[in-house]
């Protein structure tokens, strides 16, 4: 499931952010290399991107891989009345 934050994909936010450090290092090609959560991740009535508390939660996977360990590009996830808020990545 591709995730799209104010009109543009999460993916590649991260690429443009990741590229200069991943450049570099002489490794351009590590810059947003994510694969997308799966939909039963995203998709309601799952609860995954509905935190019940503070921790860092996985909202893209490292694509080499493909497991959730693995590297993967985290967020916090608060959720308003109004609004939704992702913050503090890493």
């Amino acid at each position: 499931m591709d995730i799209v934050i104010n009109g543009r994909r999460l993916i590649d936010l991260a690429r443009g952010i990741e590229q200069p450090f991943a450049t570099a290092e002489k490794r351009p090609y590590l810059a947003g290399a994510y694969q997308n959560l799966e939909p039963w991740a995203v998709l309601l009535p799952a609860q995954y991107l509905l935190p019940e508390n503070d921790n860092h939660i996985p909202v893209l996977i490292y694509g080499a891989c493909g497991d959730w360990g693995c590297w993967p590009l985290e967020a916090r996830i608060t959720v308003e009345t109004d609004k939704v808020i992702w913050h503090n990545f890493y």
